[in-house]
């Protein structure tokens, strides 16, 4: 097996349409993107780790105010996120 020359390297890099495209860019701003649009869960798993409900009730009262109040967000990010997914992928 013959080991490659920087040059030939440098030339299959240059060449190759997957790692010269904005293919890269795109995934990792869609990770992201991904990251962000969670946040409204995240902020949850952290409110619910620090209050540390003992009971159904204590539960079901932390469900019930998380979802009220961001659910809405969670939608709203996941709509904007998925759009500009698409638009970076697009062009």
């Amino acid at each position: 097996m013959k080991i490659p020359t920087k040059i030939e390297l440098v030339n299959f890099i240059n060449n190759n349409r997957f790692l010269n495209s904005n293919f890269v860019f795109n995934f990792i701003a869609s990770i992201i993107i991904f990251i962000i649009s969670l946040a409204p869960v995240w902020a949850y798993f952290l409110i619910r780790w620090f209050i540390a409900p003992q009971g159904f009730w204590q539960e079901f009262a932390i469900f019930v105010v998380a979802s009220i109040l961001m659910g809405w967000l969670q939608i709203i990010l996941i709509i904007l996120g998925g759009t500009i997914v698409l638009q970076l992928f697009i062009e």
